[in-house]
This record gives C-alpha cells, structure tokens and sequence, in this order.
C-alpha cells in the first residue's frame, strides 16, 4: 500500500491496521498491499470514491482530522467495493446484497452515503430507501421513496415491474 499521508498526520498506521483487518475478515489476505488509499483536497462533496478493478481508495481530507469519527467506516465503505469485486466479480452490484453483507460483517451497518457539506461536520444521510424488485431482485436507492420506479428488465417483459421499497437507514 502506498503511503498518501502528510507527513506526521499519525493515521497511517492506523488505516494500515483496518485495512489488514478487514481483508483477513472478508477473506482477501494478501491483497492489502495492492490497494491504494491516497487522500484527496478535491474531494469535497463525498468522503470517498473508488476504483475497485484498479483497488484504488480516494478519501475526503477532512478524515484525517482528530474530529473525524467516520474514518473507519468510510474505509470500510470502500474498501467493501474493492472485497465485492474480488470475491464475486465485476458484474456484481456496487451497494448489493454480498457488498451489505460485508459492512455488517465488518460490525457496521450499509449506509450508501455520508455526506459533507462546506464548513459544516461531516454528517450521515437521515434516510436512504431501497428499491427492490421482487421478481428479478435489481435493487436500486434514494433518499427519498420513488414509486414513479419501475424494473426495466421486468417491464420490457411485460410485467408490472413495481418495485418493493424500503427504508434501510
């Protein structure tokens, strides 16, 4: 892995510990030293982004911050991508149910977003809905309930293609 850090920011370490802690969990020892965490001033809209055919990691500088609480789970979030990719393939989804079940695997719960705004603590989203097909299972979020949604493979088939929703946080 890498090292983005500014110097003496005292968190490599750290991150260098979650990130072997949660391949050895999710079962992907040995690719920890692939991955690429790198900490990024223009991300400034979300904590993180990643590439995970390339196991790249971009994180919102403001992590790195002593008041920032989210550092671990943000990683995870991430690196999550990364461990779905690996295991299950390329077309898997990006915040499916094998990508849910490594969040809570790792002891947090699947958020698909937190979010920063300027000048302002890093917040989680109060409300995140899925929307599931019953038929195909294509699921699909928002933060808000969209009942206008319809599942296109189901539709084109000449299904009603309605979606299930739920408020999953």
């Amino acid at each position: 892995m890498n090292d983005p850090f500014p110097k003496n920011s005292g968190r490599s370490a750290e991150i260098r510990r979650v990130v072997g802690r949660l391949c050895e969990l999710w079962g992907i020892k040995g690719i920890e030293d692939e991955i690429a965490i790198e900490f990024s001033p223009r991300l400034t809209r979300s904590l993180g982004r990643t590439k995970p055919i390339q196991k790249v990691v971009r994180l919102n500088l403001e992590l790195l911050g002593d008041s920032s609480s989210y550092l671990e789970e943000v990683l995870c979030h991430e690196l999550a991508h990364i461990a779905t990719v690996h295991k299950y393939g390329e077309s898997s989804l990006p915040h499916g149910t094998e990508w849910r079940e490594l969040i809570r695997l790792a002891g947090f719960e699947p958020r698909v977003r937190l979010y920063v705004s300027p000048g302002k603590p890093i917040q989680a989203n109060s409300r995140v809905f899925l929307h599931k097909c019953p038929i195909c299972f294509a699921e699909r979020t928002a933060k808000r309930r969209m009942s206008q949604w319809r599942c296109g493979s189901c539709a084109s088939n000449g299904l009603s293609g309605e979606l299930l929703i739920e408020e999953i946080h």
